[in-house]
């Protein structure tokens, strides 16, 4: 027994051993390892729950939750004034069944393939009813509740506004009844709280997405305004369009197989298709679409299957009357949408594991990178950046740069954006972002490359003011002086096709050699 205990705290051993170090020495990392599929797998599986244990990324998911309850009313105001303005989901609805009956007509009776239109005892009233179903649906396919249920009934309760839908629903209907009643000033006002509060959240979206990216710039004011503004102006187009067509489609008692085999996987559909769409746009960086389109279906299902379970539990916890009763939904919604952004945030993580496996391995002791490897990039960086200068290339970019090179992405991202806070680069505005010299190459320095790498950070204290440790400081950074005062136009003309700019670097101690 003892011995079976023991070989099982062996093979325990084992296992921890193998996830935490075995796995990641198979091979060089970066280059072809024996079963390369399968370990690749196995390095991104593991990277992935490491990075999804990490405080950083459940507290970045905590955080959008926050932003999300704070903004779903100003949102939802937008979209339900915007659609109620221009009768977005009116017209889409009544095109869809149009087309449809004109399809349907053409195929009975050929000769007269034009239908009659549909009447209504109260235009107004009927505009209106179908421009709030379309919100409503999109709150449920929001917030899980794809099942059309009545939860107050499913409780065995008469309140009214047990259902967060429908309170959402409320909320935006008297805030464009302020908006339509109220004089400028007040208006001007809501315009600006909402427009914060929008913006707000989707500029927290994209810094989270940029942490897993390992970008640290974000796009300039003057993108931010514009995109973010774009995206809520088309948004209730979309959202018009895609859910019109699903209520269009519900109508007809006697459609067909197909068209019901359609409405069923069209929301789905629409979901791979938004998380995909975020995965592309948020990041201030270059993603793949195939790689955001793996995350896009595997993120997307995995939001599926939860909000299947969300809307279990929350009928059974009401009808029960478990704990909080009716209350229970919100406290579950809240829930809900933490674990929403648990999942998006995760397949952002797979989407950067897929699209950089090639370093994804390295990844793991990215953090833990030296100093002197740290120097190293940033030497190689500029050199690399200086000659694409010199010969009239375009930019360096650090994705293709970081699989040339065989270094962790994150790691030339840290570095890029450390020479560039010290003025020796600039990112030029393109898809993706490259990098030029700042200033003449002539003007730069090794030395001025590798100051710049140190002395980024904080110092917490005068340590380094102390007499007594000046002198001692000061002959260290002495080192290799005739070394550190070479400019970069040298090194990129006399060391660069030979590619020994980082190798003489090492050797401080010898002299420069002649062009011959």
């Amino acid at each position: 027994m003892i011995g079976k205990v023991q070989r099982a705290f062996d093979a325990l051993k084992r296992g921890r051993r193998f996830v935490t170090h075995d796995v990641w020495y198979i091979g060089r990392p970066g280059e072809g390892v024996p079963h390369g599929f399968v370990i690749k797998q196995v390095r991104v599986l593991i990277l992935l729950v490491r990075n999804l244990l990490q405080g950083a990324f459940l507290m970045r998911a905590a955080a959008l939750t926050f932003t999300s309850l704070l903004s779903v009313v100003p949102c939802v105001a937008i979209l339900f004034i915007v659609i109620q303005k221009l009768n977005l989901g009116y017209h889409a609805v009544d095109f869809v069944t149009e087309l449809a009956s004109r399809v349907e007509v053409s195929e009975q009776d050929p000769g007269n393939p034009t239908p009659q239109p549909l009447l209504s005892l109260d235009l107004n009233e009927e505009v209106s009813r179908r421009n709030e179903e379309v919100i409503r649906r999109l709150l449920r396919l929001m917030f899980a509740d794809v099942r059309p249920v009545n939860v107050a009934a499913a409780a065995g309760s008469n309140e009214d506004l047990t259902d967060p839908i429908e309170v959402l629903m409320k909320f935006a209907k008297d805030v464009s009844k302020t908006w339509q009643g109220a004089n400028s000033r007040t208006v001007i006002a809501l315009s600006g709280f909402v427009l914060v509060t929008v913006f707000g959240m989707m500029w927290n979206i994209e810094s989270a997405f940029n942490s897993i990216w390992g970008v640290r710039r974000t796009r300039s004011w003057y993108r931010i305004f514009s995109d973010y503004l774009l995206i809520m102006l088309l948004i209730p187009f979309v959202v018009a369009a895609v859910l019109g067509f699903m209520i269009a489609m519900q109508s007809p008692a006697d459609r067909r197989y197909s068209v019901d085999l359609a409405l069923r996987t069209l929301p789905y559909l629409s979901i791979w298709a938004i998380f995909t769409l975020v995965y592309v746009i948020v990041p201030n960086t270059k993603v793949k679409w195939r790689y955001a389109l793996l995350g896009g279906i595997i993120g997307g299902t995995l939001w599926c299957l939860g909000s299947l379970a969300y809307v279990n539990l929350q009928i059974g916890v009401t009808r029960n009357s478990l704990i909080y009763s009716s209350f229970a939904l919100f406290p579950l919604l809240m829930t809900w949408i933490y674990v929403s952004w648990i999942i998006v945030l995760f397949g952002a993580e797979l989407t950067f594991a897929c699209q950089n496996e090639r370093t994804f391995a390295m990844e793991r002791l990215a953090q833990g990178a030296s100093h002197a490897y740290r120097e190293a990039v940033g030497l190689r960086a500029m050199v690399e950046v200086s000659r694409r200068f010199d010969e009239g290339l375009p930019g360096m970019a650090t994705e293709d740069a970081a699989r040339e090179w065989n270094v962790p992405t994150r790691v030339i991202n840290e570095t890029m954006n450390q020479l560039e806070e010290a003025g020796l680069v600039c990112a030029r505005a393109t898809e993706p972002i490259t990098y030029a010299p700042a200033r003449s190459l002539d003007k730069i320095t090794v030395g001025d490359v590798v100051n710049a790498l140190r002395e980024a950070g904080r110092e917490p204290s005068a340590l380094r003011e102390d007499e007594s440790l000046r002198p001692l400081l000061a002959e260290i950074e002495g080192r290799g002086s005739r070394l550190m005062t070479a400019s970069l136009d040298t090194f990129v003309r006399r060391f660069y096709p030979q590619h020994e700019a980082i190798e003489v670097v090492v050797s401080d101690s010898k002299e420069l050699p002649s062009p011959e």
